[in-house]
Parts: structure tokens; C-alpha cells; sequence
């Protein structure tokens, strides 16, 4: 099944993709709360659902899905001057669009995937940990992954929890 997430992933622009397993660790490295203070809980339930005060998380998605969004490198070798923020730009922007075609990839099958990644509301925790654990590279002084063929051009890492059995490799 990460085989699947791999493909429909890399369809619309990712480069590498990993998973972990969720246990009661992994469980901590969720920030407390979002952007808009609303707390991230772990509650029995079916479906993920938000109140005005929380975002739940159902304890049935025992996977994270974690993937990466490599910078335009042909941009990024002209990044100096005017245009530098170009790269960076464009790579967040192809970054939200591909999360919400996975989620919506793995909702049509039927299973549920929670979680944003990157930055902003619904950045579930801090996506540089979740990617160094599920082995899509090495945390960085600045917190940045970096990637063993990529360095620092992997401008964003993005994480959901999921339903999905996905085992992650070993």
C-alpha cells in the first residue's frame, strides 16, 4: 500500500515518500495546539471531526504518510536577485494542491487521512521530526530535512496520519 500512496504521490509532483508506525512517542511529537488555538486530540471516533475549541484525530490512523516536494532546480540555480522567492513560492503552492489530491485519493478508497504538513492551519506537528523518523532523511541544525540526493532543495516535508495500512519498511 505505500507502493500506491507512492505512486498517486509522485504522479502529481512528490519526490520521496516514507511512513512510522504511530505509538504513544509519536503521539507526543503532535503540537498541542493549531495556529488558531484549537487543540489536537487523539479520541476513539470514526471520523476526524473539529469543534470550535479542538481537531480530533481518530486513534484508528495508526500510520503517518510522510512525503517531500523538491524545488524547481532550475529555478533554484538562479534563486539569487529578484526572483529568489520563486522556488520557494511555487513549491509550497504544488505542495497544498498534492495534499489535498492524496486525501482525497485515500477518502475514494475508503480510508480516512488527517493532516496538512508544511506550514499554516492543520500542521499537525513538526514535519521535520515525522520525516527523519520515517527515513526520508536527516534533521538539520535549522530543523530542515536535509535529503541524501537533494540537500536542502526538498523546500517542504508534508505528514498525515492515516487509516491506510501502510507498513512502513524496515
Amino acid at each position: 500500500n505505500l507502493m500506491t500512496l507512492r505512486s498517486v504521490a509522485r504522479l502529481f509532483g512528490a519526490e520521496d515518500v516514507g511512513c512510522v508506525e504511530v505509538d504513544e512517542d509519536i503521539k507526543k511529537m503532535v503540537f498541542e495546539a493549531d495556529m488558531d488555538d484549537k487543540k489536537y486530540v487523539f479520541e476513539d471516533v470514526d471520523e476526524a471531526y473539529e469543534t470550535a475549541t479542538k481537531r480530533v484525530i481518530p486513534n484508528k490512523c495508526k500510520w503517518v504518510f510522510t512525503w517531500t516536494m523538491r524545488q524547481p532546480p532550475n529555478m533554484t540555480r538562479h534563486q539569487a536577485g529578484r526572483k529568489e522567492n520563486a522556488p520557494t513560492y511555487i513549491t509550497y503552492m504544488r505542495g497544498h494542491y498534492l495534499s489535498c489530491y492524496i486525501k482525497d485519493f485515500t477518502r475514494g478508497l475508503g480510508y480516512t487521512m488527517v493532516g496538512a504538513g508544511g506550514t499554516g492551519i492543520g500542521c499537525v506537528g513538526a514535519t521535520g521530526g515525522f520525516a527523519a523518523l520515517s527515513g526520508l532523511g536527516e534533521l538539520g541544525r535549522a530543523s530542515y530535512i536535509i535529503h541524501p540526493k537533494y540537500g536542502l532543495t526538498n523546500r517542504a516535508m508534508w505528514m498525515h496520519f492515516t487509516d491506510f495500512p501502510i507498513v512502513p519498511p524496515r
